[in-house]
């Protein structure tokens, strides 16, 4: 499921990327395949989504999240 569409309070294994464009600036932030991630907050007016591992929390534009492929975890 892309990312864009997981609820705040989902956590999520990232699996891929589907835009060879965005990939290596996702991977300089830690979103690498095998990591967990939890959706903490998505922004009105398809605004970006705040997610956290933990450790970080970043913001991806709603338009690149739906290149993300994650797969809900619990």
């Amino acid at each position: 499921m892309p990312l864009s569409e997981l609820a705040p309070g989902s956590p999520a294994l990232f699996l891929s990327c589907s835009s060879q464009a965005i990939y290596p600036k996702l991977a300089d932030m830690g979103l690498i395949e095998g990591s967990t991630w939890t959706v903490i907050q998505k922004m009105p007016f398809h605004g970006p989504l705040v997610i956290s591992n933990g450790s970080s929390r970043i913001s991806i534009r709603e338009e690149d999240a739906r290149f993300i492929l994650m797969q809900k975890t619990a």
